[in-house]
């Protein structure tokens, strides 16, 4: 599990790291390759504003240069810590990831469960099938000041 930092992005170079870790073990794991079992996919839940971040664009061009088998989830409630989304950057998550060569986005509306489920379960099958990064961009509502969800950044290992 990686660690929380209060700086915002900072768990993007470590998650994509785990998933370099994976695309290195599943040519040594014969039962992976057998498709015996499911191929793992590193999810790295990001806020909108640490799309804004230096750490993001590298393990961005990383994943990308190298097609690791990773999901980047963007929650964009259209606000960083004390500012709108007008104010800090030039395009959304989804906008930015498309300057990376290999990484293929998706756009939904994160309120709506039955979508971010269908695209959700479609991206992962993609990933866990061809070994190659994603970036869903979900637009959510701003539920409450950002200290609320502090917690929403992260990863797992689905």
């Amino acid at each position: 599990m990686i660690h929380q930092s209060s700086a915002t992005g900072m768990q993007a170079i470590p998650t994509t790291g785990i998933a370099m870790g994976i695309q290195y073990k599943e040519g040594m794991l014969e039962y992976w390759n057998d498709g015996i079992l499911e191929k793992p996919v590193v999810v790295c839940s990001l806020g909108d504003a640490a799309m804004t971040e230096g750490e993001i664009a590298e393990a961005l061009q990383m994943a990308a240069l190298k097609q690791f088998p990773i999901l980047y989830l963007v929650q964009d409630n259209g606000w960083d810590i004390s500012a709108n989304a007008e104010e800090t950057r030039a395009q959304n998550a989804a906008e930015y990831a498309q300057g990376f060569k290999g990484i293929e986005t998706r756009s939904i509306d994160g309120s709506d469960f039955i979508e971010s489920y269908h695209v959700l379960k479609e991206v992962i099958t993609i990933i866990r099938k061809e070994r190659r990064p994603y970036l869903v961009h979900a637009k959510v509502p701003l539920l409450n000041h950002h200290t609320s969800v502090c917690a929403r950044s992260g990863i797992a290992m689905i």
